[in-house]
């Protein structure tokens, strides 16, 4: 009686400890082969489609898309030295597939660089889908890429962006 318990206990513990096949990965897990495949790389916050602009001016809650281009200047600190200059320089953006990214570097008393990907199939409204801060600067879609696989980040839909 003793053993059957025993082994009842252990198979259940065993049970617990699998995932169900019916569980979904987790955004750390997605978020690794959303930019697979070729990609074609954009380095000018000017050139990207203007329904993608919007979708970014409505992620970081702006009036209006407003991403310097990579060594613009742009607001590095907490203090406001030139009024009116971005408070996010691009660093490097691209569309892999259906799949649009920018990363860029956001300044403030908490500047650091971030990583957003939209989902937009031909000429859709571009859908926010992922997102990770914390990341480091990557120039290169290679390095971007390494980001993702290697999780060092923050993914959280309540982030400022």
């Amino acid at each position: 009686m003793i053993a059957a318990s025993l082994s009842l206990f252990v198979e259940g513990a065993l049970l617990g400890q699998r995932p169900l096949a019916t569980e979904k990965q987790s955004p750390v897990q997605e978020g690794q082969h959303l930019l697979d495949g070729n990609c074609v790389l954009i380095k000018s916050a000017h050139v990207l489609p203007d329904s993608l602009k919007a979708a970014f001016a409505e992620l970081t809650k702006d009036n209006e898309f407003n991403l310097a281009d990579p060594g613009e200047d742009f607001q590095v600190g907490d203090v406001v030295v030139h009024p009116g200059l971005p408070l996010r320089r691009l660093v490097l953006a691209g569309r892999c597939g259906d799949n649009w990214f920018i990363h860029y570097e956001r300044g403030g008393i908490a500047h650091g660089f971030y990583l957003v990907v939209y989902h937009s199939e031909s000429q859709r409204t571009p859908k926010f889908i992922w997102g990770g801060a914390g990341v480091p600067k990557a120039t290169q879609i290679a390095g971007i890429r390494k980001v993702l696989a290697d999780e060092k980040f923050i993914s959280d839909q309540r982030t400022y962006w």
